[in-house]
């Protein structure tokens, strides 16, 4: 009955793909002393009692909201999004909440994606954490890499001063490095790598002028 609260009942809005809420919202209206509850300015309180993993119950956790702002006081806006941050932050550190990961045995290779980014860097990485690598022999500032079955290629990139640059595939503080050394006024969207810019690389730049690069 308590998980059909959050699965199709008053918190819905709590429900998480990879564990389970069970619980029960409560909303009701504070007295005013010994006036009761219809005279001067009207107060509520919000609640949220529940268990999880609802399967398999490890903790249980009450909130209480009293007398929330902003004429929001039904208990699975108030005091429900409160309970479910407090349920993701222990699942998250609890690794006995979580299944252990099949891993793919028929993979060929286990190398990482890397992104375009400054040759020094990268290599002091890769360098650390062991993993093969093939640098061009120019050795370039920017790199970009492709992987393949056994090692990681990478070439160089040149930039000219009076040209767009190309930064597809890099992270957010190389574009931007990059990209306002030259002048130009950035503004992100999204959050990762650069998947797309909005001049065309190899146009001229124009000092002052903005350009949108899409993270993803």
């Amino acid at each position: 009955m308590l998980e059909g609260v959050v699965e199709r009942g008053t918190a819905t809005n709590l429900k998480h793909a990879q564990y389970k809420i069970a619980g029960k919202t409560g909303t009701s209206q504070i007295a005013n002393a010994n006036e009761g509850y219809k005279v001067g300015k009207v107060r509520h309180q919000a609640s949220f009692v529940g268990y999880f993993p609802a399967d398999n119950p490890r903790y249980s956790c009450i909130v209480v909201v009293y007398a929330p702002n902003n004429n929001v006081y039904y208990a699975a806006s108030v005091a429900g999004p409160i309970f479910k941050e407090i349920a993701d932050k222990v699942y998250a550190s609890n690794p006995e909440l979580h299944k252990e990961l099949k891993l793919e045995h028929d993979v060929e290779h286990n190398l990482p994606i890397v992104k375009a980014g400054h040759f020094k860097q990268t290599e002091k990485v890769l360098t650390a954490l062991s993993i093969p690598a093939k640098l061009p022999a120019s050795r370039d500032n920017w790199i970009a890499s492709k992987s393949n079955s056994e090692t990681l290629d990478f070439a160089g990139m040149k930039f000219r001063h009076d040209q767009v640059p190309n930064v597809l595939g890099m992270g957010l503080r190389d574009a931007i490095y990059i990209l306002e050394s030259r002048g130009l006024q950035v503004r992100i969207v999204g959050r990762g790598q650069v998947t797309r810019q909005s001049i065309n690389a190899g146009s001229k730049v124009e000092k002052g002028q903005e350009i949108v690069i899409q993270l993803g």
